[in-house]
């Protein structure tokens, strides 16, 4: 999953933290998830400073006579120009390809963050209760730690990002819900109950489900329908966009991206196990796929991209 995809840090996660910060949230009427949410407003922060560390600068000097590399010792850069080693849109924020668990250092720095974020959050709420100053202190200092970790490893990084359908936080992506799946006629063979449904986007050197290529994205937010026996489901990509640069800021514009070519449905009666649907891709200008029963024999949905490798985050600003 990248880091634009969506709000990739949950309640639940924090829990595996810091086993009482729902009962905080709770008791503060503090908001852990959702638009409004500690959670979201965290991870956007973090995007601030993580792509400001990542900002480059690609330096040169212009001789002004005698030895050139005398005067590049003494000038260390007399023209310059900005750069990025890395966007925020090429990040992987889950631990996939090269080693490591659920929570990536990145993962586990943002939640310590969050928990931080929250805890301030109950006081601002609460400003006569000191009960929650004491959980503000102790992970304030967890994520001072946690990002010393994170700066040792570094980011993770796909050189060709492929966003997710509908990715919260790319321009022009779209959007994704329930609202994208409907029941009709009496061709399917479902049983009574609830189906839910995530798609994913595919590039060109996505050959099969064993073959991905680097180029199948991490899934859409899951969405969810309800059925009667025999419903057919049908699952209508329209709100979807595929993001192109003009929705993008000019920054973007030289950042290499997997075009999707085609996408990919999961569904399953479990919203924590979906499986593939299609035996193919279905070609990316086709709107809508029919779903008329359930595979449970399909490649479970993933997490997407995998890195290509790391990014170092350099902890002073670097001179020209």
């Amino acid at each position: 999953m990248l880091f634009v995809d969506r709000d990739f840090i949950t309640a639940e996660d924090l829990a595996a933290f810091h086993s009482t910060i729902g009962n905080i949230a709770a008791d503060a009427s503090v908001q852990l998830e959702g638009e409004r949410g500690v959670i979201r407003r965290t991870i956007e922060k973090a995007g601030g400073i993580l792509q400001g560390r990542l900002v480059g600068y690609r330096g040169g000097v212009v001789p002004l006579g005698g030895n050139p590399a005398h005067v590049a010792a003494i000038y260390n850069g007399s023209t310059v120009s900005g750069g990025f080693r890395a966007y925020l849109h090429q990040i992987v924020v889950s631990a996939s390809g090269l080693g490591g668990g659920d929570y990536s250092p990145l993962k586990t720095w943002i939640a310590a963050l969050a928990i931080r974020d929250a805890a301030r959050a109950a006081i601002n709420r609460n400003i006569d209760d000191d009960r929650f100053a004491d959980s503000f202190a102790l992970w304030n200092q967890e994520a001072k730690d946690a990002f010393k970790i994170l700066e040792g490893e570094g980011v993770r990084v796909v050189i060709a990002p492929l966003f997710a359908p509908a990715a919260v936080r790319v321009p022009g992506a779209g959007t994704w819900g329930n609202s994208n799946l409907s029941v009709t006629g009496s061709a399917g063979s479902h049983s009574p109950g609830t189906v839910y449904v995530a798609i994913t986007f595919t590039g060109s050197a996505y050959t099969s489900v064993t073959v991905k290529g680097n180029a199948e994205s991490a899934g859409s937010t899951v969405a969810s329908q309800s059925v009667t026996t025999n419903d057919r489901v049908v699952v209508d990509k329209t709100s979807v966009k595929v993001p192109t640069l003009a929705n993008q800021p000019a920054a973007l514009a030289s950042m290499p991206r997997t075009t999707p070519t085609g996408w990919n449905v999961y569904a399953g009666v479990d919203p924590a196990d979906l499986y593939l649907q299609n035996s193919a891709p279905i070609a990316i200008a086709t709107e809508t796929y029919n779903l008329d029963s359930l595979s449970t024999t399909g490649a479970l949905l993933e997490s997407g991209q995998h890195e290509d490798g790391f990014v170092v985050i350099p902890n002073r600003i670097l001179p020209g």
